[in-house]
């Protein structure tokens, strides 16, 4: 069993905030990470080396010749957001280069930021100091190095701003994927792992929190003359500088003392912004709870106790993800954490997933590091994989099969069915590029191939390889192939060609299930599943078939399949199910694959999922689910037949979370695949079920998925004066509390449907906002729920500035409203024409402002400036709601105009279109029925 690792004890700093080189290299010695590795071959040009970003040619240069690198920051917070972070570092490293070259340290805001450099106690000169830096690079001359020993660089500098978030009042670092050389002097690689120490001098009234926790803070009296503190941490153990982290506020620090599950004490602090008292009393318990079970469950799995010493954790307003793993200093939305009073189960599953999540990286992610981020997926996967394990305990009553293929399956095919799908494991030239590599394919994919895995080795033997893994490489870093190289030790199977099918190619395998003997009631009922082919990929894996018959489901044996067709008649004789209505190629939820039933199929399981029983249960039901809703995605199903069955369910289904899944389908089909005159149909029907539905008051959790559903969708006069009626609180909802940020939903509801006096309802409601950041919030959006078009133009117009983007959920927000439905049922607007805000002259109308053009056209510079997840969300965002031929044109014309779009961004967009596309050929197909109707 591994053990914490003994740090140093904390050393005495400089005024200056540096230590030592004595210090620094004391520290090294007892935290020494391992030895240089082989240098490459070629040795790459001096030119490689300094080239834009970091590349691979030169991460894997230091790789081979730097070792035992520290890290120790002396950071200046100012009380404004305007003055600079002033700084100060010592960095500690070996340095062992046959070819004695400059070593490469990574500082992008430049020359003009470093007032002073040293190397070895030698001082630059200004002008050493402008002729050291190349690209975002700092070239530090090898005539003052020290080959084989320890070296020391000195710098005072003035951070940069991009990384570290600032606001009036607050500050949060958030460097992943290799963004910290943008604020910090340092070696910005995964594999580069070295100890760090913050020394974080913050104004009075302010709370700080950093990796490692607090080793003391002393009152000081400021260059201004203004009091303050300053913070000081103990060293960590070895993090790459992705994972290193600090955040500084005006926040509230709450220590929470837990029992670990061996009985030592165990300390959890929180750093938070919450402001009503309700809130804050409501979620504690439960925020303390998570983490402490979290932090439990993974130490027994496994058998490494927590190697982070202080486990502390920042809620942070319109943070740009869920949350983020930094060691001793993990960041999250805080909304994702302080729910409303009546949350429903998918958010209440949704921060405990989080939550097990962010804990599950201290292991796989931060103990253990891939090499580089070609590997980024495995940490993802191993934190969502052991997260849905973690949670399960919190949540006795909650089917966790069905949770699991619900939060994975739905969010992964969303990609692999589009053009602009990727692998899970994705080449990378340089870490410029490494944020692009994120999304569904590696948080939600990933995991259903890793539990695939587990599958067919066995749990146990599954633990063993990842204890083994985590054992070897621990304070380290691995690769993907390294562990399958353990894995594969244990068992006879070839994972390695398993892993080149899943792992290594795009996509999913399309499987048709077909009656082989005409149509039911044959005498002799004989079935089959027919893989497509798809070259020399055979797509392994196994499926949980089953049959609906008249009497309800029955299940049949386990079945492998791997390319070939199988049949099923003997399955389905043996299990006397006679001739079935269906054949259900995946009743238990585990396969991943596009499943095509034949019409007569599909007819049969939509009258299964619409009846009031349970015929179908409930991961069944799921499956299903999903089924119809890629047959209406691929063509095979008209959107009208799935709302209409997945109404008729909605008062019947007695599962959370699959009403909740319902609820989103049937607003995906009302909202953007049906044709303006079913959609008009069905509107009164959807709008009488739901209002009867939360009127009855059955529970809290049950209202508040209703609640969303037809707050989203209500059009009529009568609902939308009930709306008015529940934001003034003239009216109620039995047993279900609309909370401040419901009530606010409710006002931006109310504007976006033009309600006499809509100006009035957010005047008030912006006078009774009283948390700061909820008020900031709502006025930044305000605008872009305006009946003025040029007004919401201006709100655009604004998102140019990326100063205006840096609250990415906030700017994400107003830009899915500016392409809401109801601005979309606006007159056309003729690009060019005056007030229309994009396009070329002589384009196709589009319905409403057509603001796509402009947010593509702005996509390479949102990449640039924003963070991992930005680039993908913000084509999202600019198509939500949009499902013509006009917008489809749009997209297309930008891609014909822009061939030299970076191949990942060109995926993002056609990730993003992808619906827009299958809904146009929805509605037209709508269109053609009726006309022939």
């Amino acid at each position: 069993m591994l053990t914490k690792p003994t740090l140093p004890s904390p050393v005495a700093v400089a005024p200056v905030g540096l230590a030592s080189s004595a210090t620094l290299v004391a520290l090294v010695i007892l935290l020494g990470t391992t030895g240089c590795r082989d240098a490459p071959d070629p040795v790459p040009s001096e030119e490689a080396l300094v080239a834009p970003g970091i590349s691979l040619e030169l991460a894997r240069w230091r790789a081979a010749t730097l070792s035992e690198i520290s890290y120790d920051f002396d950071l200046r917070i100012p009380a404004s957001a305007s003055d600079p972070v002033e700084g100060a570092a010592a960095i500690s490293f070996r340095w062992d280069d046959p070819d004695a070259r400059a070593v490469v340290l990574d500082f992008a805001p430049g020359a003009d930021h470093v007032e002073e450099l040293t190397v070895n106690g030698d001082t630059l000169t200004a002008t050493e100091i402008a002729a050291a830096f190349v690209n975002n690079h700092v070239r530090l001359p090898a005539d003052l190095l020290r080959p084989g020993e320890p070296n020391v660089v000195t710098l005072r500098f003035r951070a940069g701003d991009g990384p570290l978030n600032r606001r009036e009042d607050l500050l949060y670092s958030l460097f992943v994927p290799a963004r910290a050389h943008h604020a910090l002097p340092l070696f910005d690689q995964p594999d580069l792992k070295a100890m760090v120490r913050w020394t974080l001098e913050i104004p009075d009234g302010w709370e700080a929190a950093a990796n490692g926790g607090r080793a003391d803070e002393t009152q000081v009296t400021r260059a201004d003359g203004t009091p303050g503190r300053r913070i000081r941490t103990p060293a960590t153990g070895p993090l790459p500088p992705y994972l290193m982290a600090f955040a500084a506020g005006v926040m509230e620090r709450v220590v929470h003392e837990a029992t670990a599950a061996d009985g030592t004490p165990r300390e959890l602090v929180l750093f938070h912004r919450e402001t009503n008292p309700a809130r804050v009393e409501g979620n504690l318990p439960e925020i303390f709870r998570l983490h402490a079970e979290a932090l439990d469950w993974l130490e027994d799995y496994t058998g490494i106790p927590y190697p982070y010493g202080a486990f502390e954790f920042v809620a942070i307003p319109a943070f740009q993800y869920g949350g983020m793993e930094h060691p001793g200093a993990i960041s999250y939305r805080s909304e994702s954490l302080f729910l409303e009073a009546d949350p429903t189960q998918a958010q209440l599953l949704g921060r405990a997933s989080l939550i097990a999540h962010e804990t599950a990286h201290m292991w796989f992610g931060n103990l253990v590091t891939m090499a580089w981020f070609d590997d980024v997926w495995t940490k993802e996967v191993f934190a969502n994989f052991f997260a849905a394990r973690i949670v399960n305990p919190a949540f006795p009553d909650v089917d966790h099969e069905l949770r699991f293929l619900l939060a994975h399956h739905p969010a992964a095919y969303a990609i692999d069915r589009t053009a602009g799908t990727h692998p899970i494991r994705q080449a990378l030239d340089n870490l410029d590029d490494a944020g692009s590599l994120y999304g569904a394919i590696i948080y939600q994919k990933a995991p259903v191939v890793m539990r695939q895995l587990e599958r067919r080795l066995g749990e146990e033997a599954f633990r063993a390889g990842m204890r083994q893994y985590l054992a070897e490489h621990a304070h380290g870093n691995a690769t993907w192939g390294g562990l399958i190289r353990i894995l594969d030790a244990g068992t006879d199977q070839d994972l390695a060609a398993w892993s080149r099918d899943w792992v290594e190619e795009a996509g999913r395998p399309e499987i048709r299930v077909r009656r082989t003997n005409g149509t039911r009631g044959a005498a002799d009922p004989s079935w089959a599943l027919e893989p497509v082919a798809d070259g020399a990929r055979t797509w392994p894996q196994l499926l949980d078939p089953a049959v609906l018959t008249p009497g309800g489901l029955v299940p049949l044996p386990e079945l492998p399949v791997a390319g070939a067709p199988v049949g099923m008649t003997a399955a389905i004789s043996s299990a006397g199910a006679g001739d079935p209505l269906v054949l259900l190629p995946d009743a238990g939820g585990h396969a991943y694959a596009l499943f095509r039933l034949e019409p007569d199929a599909l007819a049969e399981l939509l009258a299964a999922v619409a009846e009031p029983g349970d015929r179908l249960p409930g991961v069944a039901r799921a499956s299903a689910l999903l089924l119809l809703n890629d047959a209406v995605l691929e063509g095979d199903l008209a959107p009208l037949p799935l709302a209409e069955a997945l109404l008729a369910r909605v008062p019947h289904e007695p599962d959370e979370q699959l009403l909740g899944t319902m609820l989103g389908t049937l607003s995906s089909m009302m909202g953007r695949f049906m044709d303006a005159e079913a959609r008009a149909r069905l509107l009164p029907e959807v709008e009488a079920v739901l209002e009867s539905e939360l009127r009855q008051g059955e529970s809290a959790r049950r209202a508040a998925s209703l609640f969303g559903a037809w707050h989203a969708l209500a059009r009529s006069e009568a609902s939308v004066a009930w709306m008015r009626e529940l934001w003034a609180g003239e009216a109620t909802i039995p047993g279900f509390t609309i909370g401040e940020t419901d009530r606010t939903t409710l006002a931006f509801e109310l504007a976006l449907r033009e309600v006499p006096g809509w100006q009035e309802v957010l005047d008030t409601e912006e006078a009774r906002i009283e948390d700061p950041d909820r008020l900031a919030r709502f006025r930044y959006l305000r605008p872009a729920v305006d009946a003025d078009p040029g007004v919401r133009d201006a709100f655009f117009q604004r998102l140019r500035d990326p100063a205006e983007r840096r609250r990415e959920p906030w700017a994400l927000q107003g830009l899915r409203w500016l392409s809401h439905p109801l601005r979309l049922d606006e007159a056309p607007q003729e690009p060019g024409a005056p007030g229309a805000p994009g396009g070329a002259p002589g384009a196709p109308a589009i319905p409403g402002p057509d603001y796509i053009t402009p947010a593509l056209e702005m996509l390479e510079e949102i990449r640039e400036t924003g963070d991992i997840f930005f680039p993908g969300a913000w084509v999202n965002a600019a198509l939500a709601g949009h499902g013509s031929p006009e917008a489809v044109r749009r997209v297309d014309t930008f891609l014909d105009l822009n061939p030299d779009l970076p191949p990942r961004l060109r995926e993002k967009v056609l990730q993003g279109a992808d619906p827009v596309r299958r809904a146009a050929r929805s509605r037209a197909q709508g269109s053609r029925a009726q006309a022939g109707g």
